[in-house]
């Protein structure tokens, strides 16, 4: 028997050996294999929980040794290289197994993970599409890069139905905290607290967690109620807002960044600004989980729409014909506002098809919407729909946008009168200002959803 012949079968028991090692002790990752049987019948087994910068399917020893198999080798056993699920910061992985065909498993799934007591706070990641490895059975793979790092154990909750926009609670995982390290404190400051640059002032008065669904409404009276069981929860901040000493409605939150002392992150943009009164407030969704004393909150401030504005702020576009529906009115106009280079594309009617480049589409919604590109991107400034006024002197209005900040792309959604011509419309690239804190929010616990 030759050399190679030989090492090929040491190659081989190895291999076996400890793969058959992990089948018989643990699932990977040194987890508990755990085996749930959900609403449909179908079964579920979490199989695999891996935390590290590379996270990657299958067994990790036998991955190490797939690595350092030459190439003849892994062609003679039909090895693959192992899938690779996560690369880049540390974060949580993982595997569960669906015990199904992939025509079973409901599109609106979703998972969260989290502690015991927290609530259904945390970023949720959808699962539309499970893998299919082998017949009637599925792979779902999940990498985590935002968790809870303190605490011994994690809980893995699937909400899962056919239908509907808060799905129920389907099941529940419970997993060993693979973190093991220490983490600072941060202290927390009291609220009221107060911010200054230049001439403003903003005032951070009330940041709670785990408030139900408010919609849009007044600071003043809304009441900070805690969401119900299966219902969307938010966190709300308001404030108080001072320009040269007086009271001011021109300035709001528009956006956020939370990070807790344990490297957790998460922004958001856009989400839910209530302007035009003496304490504005901002509320959004998802939060982070609480964590041990303090958490940090950098609040965008930007002025209102209906702030004042100066000319080398704002873009005027005059008699901008209104297209028909599917049709497009093409602009092409580039001008500079403060330091940037602003393309405004086109006006797309309601469900247009635009191409800006060959290799470029873009689908309208089901609202007209102004195509606009930015370079270099406004990652510290805004740009804003101030006004929509038509052909008859009648006044339009923003109905939100679609927006990528760090590509420099805009989808400014705009209504105005079905009857209107042509529209002017004016826009403002203005300067934004950073406000942070360090508090520890309330938290509101979940209460249970009433009975029918």
């Amino acid at each position: 028997m030759s050399k190679r012949k030989i090492g090929l079968i040491c190659l081989v028991v190895v291999f076996l050996g400890l793969a058959l090692l992990q089948v018989f002790t643990m699932g990977g990752g040194g987890v508990t294999m755990q085996t749930v049987v959900l609403p449909s019948g179908h079964m579920m087994t979490l199989e695999k929980v891996a935390y590290g910068k590379v996270l990657e399917d299958g067994n990790p020893l036998q991955n190490r040794l797939t690595k350092v198999l030459p190439k003849w080798a892994k062609d003679r056993l039909g090895i693959k290289d192992p899938r690779k699920l996560h690369d880049g910061d540390p974060a949580l992985g993982v595997w569960l197994r669906f015990h199904g065909p992939q025509k079973d498993w409901p599109r609106n799934s979703r998972f969260k993970i989290g502690r015991d007591g927290d609530g259904p706070s945390g970023p949720e990641h959808r699962h539309s599409s499970p893998r299919e490895v082998g017949a009637d059975e599925c792979e779902i793979a999940i990498a985590f890069p935002v968790f809870p790092r303190r605490g011994e154990k994690l809980k893995l909750t699937l909400f899962q139905s056919e239908k509907g926009w808060e799905p129920p609670k389907a099941a529940e995982f419970v997993l060993a905290n693979p973190v093991n390290e220490t983490f600072p404190v941060w202290k927390a400051e009291s609220l009221p607290a107060i911010r200054r640059t230049n001439n403003l002032e903003f005032e951070l008065t009330r940041l709670a967690f785990g408030v139900g669904w408010i919609g849009a409404g007044n600071p003043l009276t809304m009441k900070f109620e805690p969401a119900r069981e299966a219902e969307r929860v938010q966190a709300v901040a308001v404030f108080k807002i001072r320009e040269d000493g007086k009271v001011s409605k021109q300035w709001g939150a528009d956006g956020v960044q939370m990070q807790d002392a344990t490297g957790n992150k998460q922004s958001q943009q856009n989400w839910g600004r209530i302007n035009g009164y003496d304490t504005p407030g901002y509320f959004w969704s998802p939060t982070l989980w609480r964590d041990t004393g303090g958490m940090r909150f950098k609040f965008e401030m930007t002025r209102n729409p209906d702030a004042g504005f100066s000319t080398n702020e704002m873009i005027v576009l005059k008699d901008v014909p209104v297209p028909a529906k599917t049709n497009v009115t093409l602009l092409n106009i580039v001008t500079n506002r403060l330091g940037h280079t602003v393309h405004i594309h086109a006006l797309l009617g309601v469900h247009a098809k635009y191409r800006p480049t060959p290799s470029q589409r873009i689908n309208a919604s089901s609202e007209p919407e102004l195509y606009v590109e930015v370079k270099p991107p406004l990652l510290d400034k805004q740009l804003d729909l101030i006004s929509v006024v038509d052909d008859e002197g009648r006044d339009g209005r923003s109905s939100g946008s679609i927006r990528s900040r760090p590509s420099g792309t805009y989808h400014l959604r705009l209504k105005y009168h079905n009857e209107a011509k042509t529209v002017d419309i004016t826009l403002a690239v203005h300067r934004s200002h950073y406000v942070e804190y360090v508090v520890e929010p309330e938290i509101l616990k979940p209460v249970p959803k009433p009975a029918k």
